[in-house]
């Protein structure tokens, strides 16, 4: 059985689809050693957080380079001849924009339905109704649909009118290297980024739908009640207007809150073991998968109730409305003023990341993969005696 993994959006501007389908396909691999597993990749994509090398020494696995350019229309003209060449079996693209024609069956992961919720959270207005027609198409040409979250399952019964029998929930784990890190590991991290003392821990690309001015002003309700700073990790999104460091600056926070920008793929362990608390007040996740990482390295979560977050967290955090800042102000306090219940909600948070593995998605992947496989060959095979 020779199965294909659209590798190309393992690359360094995907961070959470490529840390998906990488860690997916490693465990693949392992799991099921007796299927041949090609990965197409880009080579000119920038890649500087996973290792394909490694991945494409283990026996079953073929590294192929494609130069299919991502969401452009030729690549819809050269996936069913490059499928058809290396006689593969099933495709899987961990993205919506699904090759269409093919003489295999495709399945495609459909991670969040961001702009079918707030079509304001696309940079690009005019790029909403192409966004449209892709996911459209996709979903319905394709053999098998997975969502990370019953949210993003539910999501996509009602703006998709989909069956739910066709689509299964595969979830998201953190990988193996989020764990809780020693003190001398987070003292490294700290002095590399200039972080000292006690803070609160927020992590991803800063994009509206993250919501990060309510957690700025919640945090300055409290800025005069504790010692604690906030720490804003990663990369700004040049297509929206800054508006975070000038709220910083309104609110006269700029002593208070530090502004990381970009953290190395490697240091995140130890960051999220500094921090006293994990805050994500986001408006809408496909899974939310920095809050797994932030409670499998033990820190105390708050996060929005929104979408799949409570599913992530269950009543291993704190579920706060993602828009009041008045009440995840008091969350923030509660955890950062009382150590034994933020210890005690750290220690939950803790154990029920383990509840998330890669393993358990990749059996849950290759399940959806042979009810497929399976279909077709029943079809086939009533075809013939038809």
């Amino acid at each position: 059985m020779r199965i294909a993994i659209d590798g190309r959006y393992i690359q360094d501007q995907y961070h959470g689809v490529g840390r998906y389908i990488y860690e997916l396909t490693v465990q693949l691999a392992s799991l099921y050693a007796q299927v041949e597993w090609l990965v197409f990749y880009h080579p000119d994509y920038i890649n500087t957080r996973f290792d394909l090398e490694w991945l494409g020494a283990k026996p079953n696995v073929t590294l192929i380079a494609a130069e299919l350019p991502l969401f452009r229309p030729r690549h819809q003209l050269l996936w069913p001849k490059l499928l058809r060449e290396h006689r593969i079996d099933l495709f899987h693209t961990p993205f919506f924009d699904a090759p269409w024609l093919t003489s295999c069956p495709v399945v495609v992961t459909i991670h969040d339905l961001i702009f079918d919720r707030y079509p304001q959270f696309m940079p690009q207005p005019y790029l909403r109704s192409i966004y449209h027609l892709l996911t459209t198409v996709s979903v319905r040409k394709s053999a098998r649909i997975l969502t990370v979250s019953q949210a993003t399952k539910q999501d996509l019964c009602d703006f998709y009118a989909l069956d739910p029998s066709k689509i299964s929930v595969t979830p998201e784990a953190a990988a193996g290297n989020f764990r809780p890190s020693n003190e001398d590991e987070m003292m490294c991290v700290r002095q590399n980024y200039g972080v000292s003392g006690r803070f609160v821990l927020t992590v991803g690309t800063m994009r509206p739908q993250k919501n990060i001015p309510v957690l700025i002003r919640a945090f300055a309700q409290i800025a005069s009640q504790t010692d604690a700073n906030l720490v804003l990790a990663g990369r700004a999104d040049s297509r929206w207007p800054d508006k975070i460091t000038p709220l910083i600056k309104n609110l006269h926070l700029e002593e208070r809150v530090v502004q990381l920008g970009h953290v190395e793929e490697a240091d995140l362990p130890m960051l999220y073991s500094a921090a006293e608390v994990f805050a994500f007040p986001s408006i809408i996740e496909g899974f939310g998968l920095p809050v797994l990482e932030a409670m499998a390295c033990g820190t105390a979560v708050v996060v929005s109730d929104r979408t799949s977050l409570p599913e992530v967290v269950g009543d291993a955090g704190l579920l706060i409305p993602a828009q009041d800042v008045d009440e995840l102000a008091k969350a923030l306090l509660k955890l950062l003023s009382e150590s034994n219940y933020r210890q005690m909600l750290a220690h939950q948070a803790h154990k029920r990341a383990h509840e998330y593995t890669w393993e358990r998605t990749a059996h849950l992947t290759m399940a959806a993969y042979m009810q497929v496989l399976s279909n077709r060959k029943l079809t086939n095979g009533t075809s013939a005696r038809g």
